[in-house]
């Protein structure tokens, strides 16, 4: 009867882990063998250039050393096995010390975030403290060991805290909040950086808002350039009634000109009971030949000094037609207007 009990029992349990197991997945396992490989680190440094390592920190109380390594590391560390690079930059004075370790591609040795950064000894970890620069839990607390001379050396770390965290990752806890998070990359686990029960993948981030697409803006076409002006003056009137008047004055010319002053006729003197004696007429002057401007009514494609060129034979005389026409820069003329030709 008592062994039915037993049996039954263990059916029960059985049956419940079956269960979580099968919520989890397959993350639950391959989480706990990432929690596995965070317990130590274990291999075989070498550099390219010379670096030196001697460095020993008991918990994070008590860093005794220094250490600069550059270079590869080949066994289990950071949370991977295999060849990774590798880099470290430790100093211990027993009360401070200052603590920085990069294993895989992802970190970079000029930021701090990607690397395990943290201030150790009683006054480092008060000061980072301070400075609001709390301990990274996958690195916390543990007890390192460095050695590496010129080109070689070793490391030999226990991690402490993920000890724990690997036993307590069977109840789905997880105290290092590092499931999910990849190890070698540029991102670290940090305290509550996902939900300490149940989840085995981080904290979703908020999704950064989409970049503005931006509006091409059609550049503005450049203007033509203006066509070369021609060097031959136009002409512009001063006054808008002076065609008029300028019209009237070249038809009362060309009337004087068509009718000429008749001869005058002789005089005869006549007396009284006496024969008149002929007195001889003043013979008349013929008409003198006419000694004003001619007129030219202009066509197109005219211009001054063209006009000058083809009526006056000079196209310098551009300037006495403008002065005889009173016409003013910028010498503007029309189709079919009447100018006065000096002669």
């Amino acid at each position: 009867m008592r062994s039915r009990n037993v049996v039954r029992r263990l059916c029960v349990v059985l049956f419940i882990g079956t269960i979580l197991l099968g919520l989890q997945g397959c993350s639950y396992l391959q989480h706990r063998g990432e929690d596995l490989l965070d317990m130590m680190d274990v291999g075989i440094t070498w550099s390219t250039k010379p670096g030196f390592a001697a460095y020993y920190d008991l918990t994070p109380f008590v860093p005794i050393g220094v250490s600069y390594v550059d270079g590869h590391f080949i066994g289990v560390g950071g949370g991977q096995i295999g060849v990774m690079r590798h880099f470290q930059k430790n100093i211990g004075v027993v009360v401070w010390g200052q603590e920085e370790v990069g294993f895989g591609p992802g970190f970079d040795k000029n930021k701090p975030e990607t690397v395990n950064f943290q201030r150790v000894g009683a006054i480092g970890v008060g000061q980072g403290l301070a400075e609001g620069r709390l301990p990274r839990p996958d690195y916390f607390p543990t007890c390192l060991h460095y050695i590496h001379l010129g080109y070689l050396g070793a490391v030999g770390n226990l991690r402490y805290l993920q000890m724990l965290d690997f036993m307590l990752g069977w109840t789905t806890l997880d105290i290092c909040f590092d499931d999910g998070v990849k190890r070698g990359g540029a991102k670290r686990p940090a305290w509550g950086g996902k939900n300490l029960v149940g989840l085995s993948s981080p904290r979703p981030e908020p999704e950064p808002e989409p970049e503005p697409i931006p509006i091409p803006v059609p550049k503005p076409k450049p203007k033509p350039k203006p066509a070369p002006k021609d060097t031959e003056p136009e002409v512009k009137r001063e006054h808008p009634l002076e065609p008029t008047v300028k019209a009237h004055t070249v038809a009362k010319r060309v009337a004087i000109d068509a009718h000429p002053a008749a001869p005058a006729k002789p005089t005869m003197l006549v007396t009284h009971g006496l024969d008149p004696a002929p007195v001889p007429a003043t013979p008349a002057e013929p008409p003198a030949k006419s000694t004003g401007p001619r007129v030219y009514i202009v066509k197109k494609g005219d211009g001054l000094m063209k006009i000058a060129r083809e009526r006056l034979g000079d196209l310098r005389k551009w300037k006495e037609i403008a002065k005889l026409n009173h016409l003013v820069p910028p010498y503007i003329i029309k189709v079919g207007e009447e100018l006065l030709l000096p002669k």
